[in-house]
């Protein structure tokens, strides 16, 4: 019966280590997406720039999609950020608690985000759901319908949300069971 028990509770462990690691590629390549997404922007702009003031012909609906494309920009590497912890920390009064109490406290902050992004995903595929259903379209943009911007967003929102999943996971293991040196205030420092 112990003996079952070890192998369900091992190839629980390797299925849960391939989904992170299969989410780490998906952010990776998301990462590189909103990289090139950001050099588009830039582009578009010094094209739109260089037709305004040099042929007195701006670029219609340049800063309309300019701001659609700022959805996917923002939204999509945020669980990226998270994988590779690149987020500040600032941890000066936290660093002050002992070990337990210092994780217990990170635990519920990690519960706080979790609730609060999960609410923000559902709102934002609530008002994805709705702009499909109407087809808005953004006149100011050359007629670019606007949900597949907030369909990337959501999309970035949701990867985060997952992250946020495994972040409370973690902290509770902590909780549970500390680790002997807690993590550096600076990454990398």
């Amino acid at each position: 019966m112990e003996d079952s028990a070890k192998r369900g509770a091992s190839s629980l462990m390797r299925l849960a280590s391939r989904f992170v690691a299969g989410l780490t590629r998906l952010e990776n390549y998301l990462a590189v997406q909103s990289i090139v997404l950001i050099l588009a922007a830039l582009l578009w702009v010094m094209a739109n720039v260089v037709s305004r003031y040099g042929f007195n012909s701006p670029i219609k609906g340049t800063y309309a999609l300019i701001a659609l494309a700022l959805l996917p920009i923002t939204f999509l590497p945020w669980s990226y950020v998270m994988a590779t912890k690149g987020f500040m920390r600032i941890t000066f009064l936290l660093d002050k608690f002992p070990g337990r109490v210092y994780y217990v406290i990170w635990m519920i902050n990690s519960i706080i985000a979790l609730v609060g992004f999960t609410l923000l995903f559902m709102a934002v595929l609530v008002f994805t759901r709705d702009l499909y259903r109407l087809d808005i379209i953004d006149r100011g943009a050359l007629d670019v319908v606007e949900w597949p911007f907030y369909a990337l967003g959501t999309v970035g929102v949701l990867l985060f949300v997952i992250r946020l999943v495994i972040e409370v996971v973690d902290s509770v293991r902590n909780v549970i069971k500390p680790p002997p040196e807690r993590p550096a205030a600076f990454i990398g420092g």
